[in-house]
Parts: C-alpha cells; structure tokens; sequence
C-alpha cells in the first residue's frame, strides 16, 4: 500500500520516470547507432564495451518505462528479471570502463583489448547467476515502493527481502562505486606523477595551449566519471539503508524527496553516460564546432551574395537618376 504522503508525489515522480527513461533511450541508441554506423568506432574494443554498456542502459530504460505496479501481471515478472540482470550487467561494465582505461594507460591498448573476453565472460554470467538465484527463490516482484520508485525489483514480500536487495543490487553498485573511484584515483595520480617526472627531466614543462586544455579535459573526465555515478545512486543507497532503520518511518518528510531523487539517478544513468562518453568527447566537440563554423560559414556567404545581388539591382536605378 502506497503511504499517505506520497499521493502528492505520485503524479511528479511518474512523470519524472518517463522523461529521465526518454532521455536514456535516446542516450544510450546515439551510443549504439554510432557504433553500429562506424567502422572506424567498430574497431576500437573501448567502444565496442561502451556499447555493451549502452546496452544494458537502454534495458534498464526499456524495463522502468515499462512498470506495472501489480506482482500478479506477468508484465512485472518481466520487469523484474530485465531490471534485476541489466542493472548488475550495467555496474560490470561500467567497472570495466575504468579498469580497462587504466590496464591501458599503465601497459597498452592492445594489451588491455587481451582482456577483452575475460570481461565479456565475468559481466554476462554474473548478472545471470543473480537472476537465476532470485527466479529459483521466488524473490522477484513488485517491490510497493519500499526500496524503488515503485517499479518491479525484488518482491516486498519474499523473507528477507534485505537480503535479496543487497544480492541483486546494493552488492554489484558499492562494488562497481568503490572499485571505479579506486581505478580513476590511481590514473590521476599517475598522470600527476608523469607530469612531475617530465619537469625535473627537461626543467621545466613545455605543453601547448592546446595540449594542456586536453589534457585537463580529461583529468576532468576521471573525476565526472565516478562522481556522476555516485550522484546517480546515492538516493537509491540511502533508500534502502533506510529499511533497516526501524525506528525512520516511512512517512518521513524527506523520505518522498529521495524517492524523487532516485527517479532520476535510477533511470538517468543512460542518459549521463551518452553525455560523458558521447557528447562531450574531444571528436564530437570537434565535430560540432566544425558543423558550426561551416554553418556560419554558409551564411555569411549567403549574405554576402544577397548584398551584391541588391546592390545590382539598386545601381541602374541610381544611375538613371543622375541621367536624368
């Protein structure tokens, strides 16, 4: 049964799933779609795992858009097991990312593409096993809004529902949010010690503004990476350490606000994702910013030619005046 004081919320949080899902569908398919289209991306294994990522995040998507809040509709069975797999599959390769950037930085590309169907091994059975577990103990179903935004995850009824909802979530999230900070602090520190290394070797450092400005776009990336994923999730966490706290009601004034937050970061992962990896990568800002100048370019050429042709209509005029 829905508590009393999210009646006023209902209306807000439906309609903030639905547009943070949109905007991950789309998200995530400008990820695929750019990598189905190009073989050049098709040939780097970085893309092909943000792809698998991508993934997993349009399912995630696809299953809140989904929701029926009703354990008896096959409807919420499917929910659970596409919410329940894609989710934990989501926090393996989103740790893969990081693990792999940092294989590759501190050895190379191509040692780190070695690893590639270890990752594709560990990032599909894992979710799979979780899921097998949960179908075999009766575990999924509708969760009424105890630990989710009302969507079907693991069923409020089954005994020891914490349990299940560490099992099929809060372990793979922790997990992937320690080990992606982990990963992510060591390639700053890594790159600040290079940096260091070169200045005491040639005296001081000679970078170009250009240089520098990529070099700190991504020292940027390392930390957007896994602050925007602890962001993301910290409401979801919050919600559910609070079901062991008996003594905090439900009913608490600031307990709709995190089920509003984690409307959001829940379902808005796909979404951040195409922004970190897609939008605001070096070729895509360099692509729009050439698109820009070309546009810019087409009309300033097209004033310029709707001037001459209005001076050449006007001077016949003027000159027959002065005839005159």
């Amino acid at each position: 049964m829905v508590p009393p004081v999210y009646h006023s919320w209902d209306k807000t949080i439906s309609d903030t799933v639905v547009v943070t899902n949109v905007l991950s569908l789309l998200g995530s398919s400008f990820i695929m779609g750019s990598y189905v289209l190009s073989s050049r991306l098709r040939g780097h294994v970085s893309r092909g795992i943000l792809f698998c990522l991508s993934l997993c995040d349009w399912l995630i998507a696809f299953a809140y858009l989904i929701n029926r809040g009703d354990e008896n509709m096959p409807l919420c069975k499917a929910q659970s097991a596409i919410n329940i797999f894609s989710n934990q599959a989501s926090f393996a390769w989103t740790s893969t990312i990081a693990v792999y950037t940092l294989i590759a930085r501190r050895h190379s590309e191509p040692f780190a593409d070695g690893f590639i169907y270890l990752f594709h091994f560990i990032n599909w059975i894992y979710p799979a096993t979780i899921l097998t577990l949960v179908i075999i103990f009766d575990a999924w179903g509708f969760d009424k809004g105890e630990a989710t935004a009302y969507w079907c995850w693991i069923s409020g009824r089954v005994e020891r529902a914490w349990m299940w909802r560490f099992l099929a979530g809060m372990l793979g999230q922790w997990s992937c949010a320690l080990l992606i900070t982990v990963c992510y602090t060591i390639l700053l520190i890594d790159k600040q010690r290079n940096r260091r290394k070169r200045i005491q070797r040639i005296g001081h450092e000679i970078i170009s503004e250009s240089r520098r400005s990529v070099t700190w776009r991504k020292e940027k990336k390392y930390l957007i990476i896994p602050a925007a994923f602890i962001l993301l999730r910290i409401p979801g966490s919050v919600r559910n350490i609070q079901q062991y706290d008996n003594t905090l009601p439900p009913e608490g004034d600031a307990f709709p606000f995190m089920l509003f937050l984690q409307a959001i970061g829940d379902s808005g992962q796909g979404f951040v994702n195409c922004l970190i990896f897609g939008v605001f990568t070096d070729n895509t800002v360099r692509y729009a910013k050439q698109g820009m100048m070309y546009i810019l370019y087409k009309l300033r050429l097209r004033n310029e030619y709707m001037r001459i042709e209005d001076d050449e209509t006007r001077v016949p005029g003027i000159y027959n005046h002065l005839i005159k």
